[in-house]
Protein backbone atom coordinates (compact mmCIF):
# COMPACT_ATOMS: atom_id res chain seq x y z
CA UNK A 1 0.00 0.00 0.00
CA UNK A 2 1.35 2.99 -0.67
CA UNK A 3 1.70 6.09 1.44
CA UNK A 4 -1.06 7.99 -0.50
CA UNK A 5 -3.22 4.96 -0.32
CA UNK A 6 -2.86 4.73 3.46
CA UNK A 7 -3.93 8.13 4.22
CA UNK A 8 -7.10 8.13 2.00
CA UNK A 9 -7.77 4.78 3.90
CA UNK A 10 -7.15 6.76 7.40
CA UNK A 11 -9.12 9.94 5.94
CA UNK A 12 -12.15 7.55 5.15
CA UNK A 13 -12.54 5.83 8.44
CA UNK A 14 -12.31 9.07 10.39
CA UNK A 15 -14.96 10.60 8.28
CA UNK A 16 -16.91 7.52 8.95
CA UNK A 17 -16.40 7.54 12.48
CA UNK A 18 -15.77 11.04 13.36
CA UNK A 19 -16.07 10.49 17.34
CA UNK A 20 -13.98 7.69 18.99
CA UNK A 21 -13.07 6.07 22.29
CA UNK A 22 -10.48 3.51 22.72
CA UNK A 23 -9.83 2.18 26.39
CA UNK A 24 -6.60 -0.32 26.63
CA UNK A 25 -7.06 -2.83 29.16
CA UNK A 26 -3.83 -2.38 31.16
CA UNK A 27 -3.81 -6.55 31.77
CA UNK A 28 -3.34 -7.27 28.50
CA UNK A 29 -0.57 -5.81 27.32
CA UNK A 30 2.86 -7.69 26.32
CA UNK A 31 5.82 -6.44 25.51
CA UNK A 32 8.91 -8.52 24.22
CA UNK A 33 11.99 -7.07 22.96
CA UNK A 34 14.57 -8.41 20.35
CA UNK A 35 18.07 -7.25 21.01
CA UNK A 36 19.66 -8.48 17.81
CA UNK A 37 16.87 -6.79 15.42
CA UNK A 38 16.66 -3.64 18.01
CA UNK A 39 12.85 -3.66 17.87
CA UNK A 40 10.07 -4.46 20.42
CA UNK A 41 6.66 -5.59 19.93
CA UNK A 42 3.73 -4.35 21.78
CA UNK A 43 0.30 -6.13 21.76
CA UNK A 44 -3.19 -5.59 24.24
CA UNK A 45 -6.48 -5.60 23.76
CA UNK A 46 -8.75 -2.69 23.99
CA UNK A 47 -12.69 -1.94 24.28
CA UNK A 48 -13.81 0.92 22.01
CA UNK A 49 -16.48 2.93 20.95
CA UNK A 50 -17.07 4.62 17.50
CA UNK A 51 -20.53 7.57 16.99
CA UNK A 52 -21.33 8.74 14.05
CA UNK A 53 -24.27 11.16 15.03
CA UNK A 54 -24.92 12.48 11.08
CA UNK A 55 -25.55 8.71 10.32
CA UNK A 56 -27.20 7.84 13.79
CA UNK A 57 -24.51 4.60 14.05
CA UNK A 58 -22.76 3.71 16.48
CA UNK A 59 -20.26 0.33 17.02
CA UNK A 60 -18.79 -0.54 19.95
CA UNK A 61 -16.75 -4.07 21.04
CA UNK A 62 -13.27 -5.33 21.90
CA UNK A 63 -10.17 -4.84 19.64
CA UNK A 64 -6.19 -6.10 19.88
CA UNK A 65 -3.55 -3.74 18.29
CA UNK A 66 0.02 -4.65 17.86
CA UNK A 67 3.18 -2.45 17.15
CA UNK A 68 6.42 -3.33 16.53
CA UNK A 69 8.60 -0.30 17.48
CA UNK A 70 12.37 0.29 15.74
CA UNK A 71 15.53 1.54 17.87
CA UNK A 72 17.83 0.64 15.33
CA UNK A 73 18.14 4.83 14.64
CA UNK A 74 18.75 7.82 16.72
CA UNK A 75 14.72 7.57 18.00
CA UNK A 76 11.97 5.00 17.73
CA UNK A 77 10.05 4.51 15.09
CA UNK A 78 6.99 2.26 14.84
CA UNK A 79 7.78 -0.10 11.74
CA UNK A 80 4.19 -2.27 11.82
CA UNK A 81 1.04 -1.39 12.95
CA UNK A 82 -2.23 -3.68 12.78
CA UNK A 83 -5.30 -4.08 15.03
CA UNK A 84 -7.90 -6.19 14.36
CA UNK A 85 -11.89 -6.41 15.83
CA UNK A 86 -12.59 -9.21 18.48
CA UNK A 87 -16.59 -8.24 18.61
CA UNK A 88 -18.35 -5.80 17.67
CA UNK A 89 -21.93 -4.76 19.08
CA UNK A 90 -23.22 -2.41 16.10
CA UNK A 91 -26.62 -0.07 16.58
CA UNK A 92 -28.48 2.31 14.29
Amino acid sequence: MSFGELLAEKRRFAQRWPDRDYRYRPDTLNVRCSPGTNTCTVRSAFDFEAVNLKQNERSRGVGTHELVVSFAGERPVIIFETSRVLRRKKRL
